[in-house]
Parts: C-alpha cells; structure tokens; sequence
C-alpha cells in the first residue's frame, strides 16, 4: 500500500489525526507539537501534513508564513512521499529543518540544497546543583524592551539562527506573556532566558542570553538552572532547549545543568531556481 500525504485544514485537525504519534516521544516532537499548539485556530495559510499508510501516521509536517518546512522523524519512503507532493505543490519552498536523517533526505530529494544550521534537542528531568552568583531573578516586562531587544538580536545573531525574524519580533511575545527571566546584579540585569512553547508534559527553553560584558560569571547558568526548576515545580515533567552544534560553550553549560542530548536537528536551505 502507498504513503499518502494528507493535508489539513486547520491546527485542530492535524492534531485529532497526529497527536498519538507526536505523544510517542513528546520530547523529541516538542518543536513542531508546540508549533502546532500555538497556531490560532484560523491559521488556514499554514500548511498542515501528515504522511500516512494503513491509517498509521509516520511523519508530520508543517510550514508557518515565512519559514522552512519543519518535519519530525520518518520512514525513508514517507519522506520520499512529501518530498515528491511537495515538489509538485510547492517548488518554491526556502528549506527545511528537523531531525538530521529525515531532513538531510528530504533536502538532497528535493533539489539544489546547502546545511546552514546544526542543533541538538536537550532534555531535563531533573535540575543539577550549580553555582549560584550574586543577585536574584525577576520576571521581565515590557518596560525593560529598550534594554533586551538588543539582547534579543544578540540571541539571534550568536545563535547561528537562520529565522527571519529580527531579535525585537522574537522578544515581544514572551513580554506580553511574563515567560522571561532576568538574572539581576547590583540592580542590573545580566542576562535573560525564557520559556515557550508548552506541551502536555514539557516546556522550552530559548532566549538565553548574556551581553558580553556579564559574561564568565555563571549568570546564565544560574538562571537556566533556575527556571528549569520553575517549569518542572509548575507540574511539567521536562524540559527542552536547542543549542548549536557550532558552540562547545554553551552545550558544556547545559549539561551541568542536567540536560541531556535527545538527537541531533539541521536546517537546510534550498539554493536552486
């Protein structure tokens, strides 16, 4: 029996046909699980696939305005499958990005492709005793934006990020939302993490940034630590952050924190015509 690429309606129906699926390992689908979660109901210019034989769902898909295409793990023959409807459908898609083996197979499938951003997917259970600096956290607010949307591009910048946004569009939401945090010293703030995207049993960590001249004295691995804790004391039971590959630092730092490596995600960019 063939695979079928199903597209969906809306957010609420891809999720009725593939939550089970992404539920299989929550932690690994909580990128595009979060994705989808947080799609206004009437999201009708995102595009919403699953790819299916025999009423199981091997692979899911999805691509926001502006965006690569994110997919999760699959078979090699259910990546064939999208990678040919989408061909058809949509030859004009920037890139891709997901796990390593199902995204590397679809962009070489796909055409004219070239690696522009290697990550790895972490995961916490529990925290780890880490240093603790001077100062205290504090929730930020929209009056601190003048502060961290420098921040912010910072993020992006450093990051290795290939999202379009800029760092002040990324920031806005988690001020109106009260989901980031500062480390703060002799009054001042010295770096800021936050969280998003929340699932069933897991949340996400991002946003984490310290200004260069706060740097080396164990701010942003005490804040991380500390709203680690926070999400897991709120009833979650992980949590989860992508670091780059590009950057030993930071992968060194989350691991005493407690985070473990899950599997290793890319992003390709699509470089024919």
């Amino acid at each position: 029996m063939s695979w079928s690429v199903v597209h969906h309606p809306t957010p609420a129906a891809l999720l009725e046909r593939a939550r089970e699926a992404l539920l299989e390992d929550e932690a690994r689908s909580s990128l595009i699980l979060g994705i989808v979660e947080g799609l206004p109901s009437d999201a009708t210019t995102t595009m919403l696939m699953t790819v299916e034989r025999e009423g199981r769902v091997d692979t899911v898909a999805l691509r926001t305005p502006g965006h690569k295409l994110l997919l999760t793990d699959g078979s090699p023959e259910a990546i064939d499958a999208l990678c040919e409807d989408l061909r058809r459908r949509r030859p004009d898609l920037p890139g891709v990005t997901g796990p390593t083996a199902a995204t590397e197979r679809f962009a070489h499938g796909f055409g004219d492709a070239e690696p522009t951003l290697h990550m790895r997917l972490h995961r916490l259970d529990r925290v780890a005793e880490v240093p603790q600096p001077p100062g205290h956290v504090r929730v930020a607010t929209p009056s601190d934006a003048a502060v961290l949307e420098p921040w912010a591009q910072g993020f992006v910048d450093e990051s290795g990020s290939d999202d379009p946004r800029p760092g002040a569009e990324l920031l806005a939401p988690y001020l109106r939302q009260g989901s980031l945090y500062l480390w703060i010293d002799e009054g001042e703030p010295r770096c800021m993490a936050g969280w998003s995207r929340g699932t069933a049993n897991g949340a996400s960590i991002s946003m984490v940034y310290t200004p260069a001249r706060s740097r080396g004295r164990g701010y942003a691995t005490a804040l991380v630590a500390r709203l680690s804790s926070e999400i897991l004391a709120r009833g979650k039971r992980f949590c989860v952050l992508f670091t780059n590959l590009a950057n030993p630092t930071a992968n060194a730092i989350y691991a005493r924190i407690g985070y473990q490596p899950v599997c290793d995600y890319e992003s390709w960019s699509f470089t024919g015509p």
